[in-house]
């Protein structure tokens, strides 16, 4: 019985132990800035919109997703592996990367409604 006990004891201890030990994940030396990498969402965001309507000059949507995609990594000044390195390194801490979404969101809702304000003032 004390045998038991003792194992008992020893898988609860080992269990909670192992719930508590968070893994350590260092950055990735190309890791983009917060205040960038939301400006970079943002700008993926609005292309991603973009490519769903139709394209005037005939191009496939993918293809000018692509483009716009080069385009938004050109303006930022990265290169697609540094988009995803750190989309792959936010998508480990989701509390974290939630956050940065909402910052993501708060702007595309701010350009929204700036939009909307042209758009009356015409």
């Amino acid at each position: 019985m004390h045998k038991y006990k003792f194992l008992i004891i020893s898988l609860i201890i080992t269990f909670t132990l192992a719930c508590k030990n968070e893994r350590v994940v260092n950055p990735p030396e190309n890791l983009i800035d917060d205040d960038i990498f939301i400006s970079i969402l943002v700008d993926m965001h609005i292309a991603n919109s973009q490519s769903l309507k139709p394209s005037e000059d005939g191009m496939q949507p993918k293809r000018n997703l692509y483009l716009m995609h080069d385009y938004i990594f050109t303006k930022h000044e990265i290169v697609r592996a540094d988009y995803d390195s750190t989309v792959s390194y936010h998508m480990k801490f989701p509390d974290r990367y939630a956050k940065l979404y909402e910052s993501v969101l708060n702007q595309l809702s701010k350009i929204e409604g700036e939009l909307k304000a042209d758009s009356l003032d015409i």
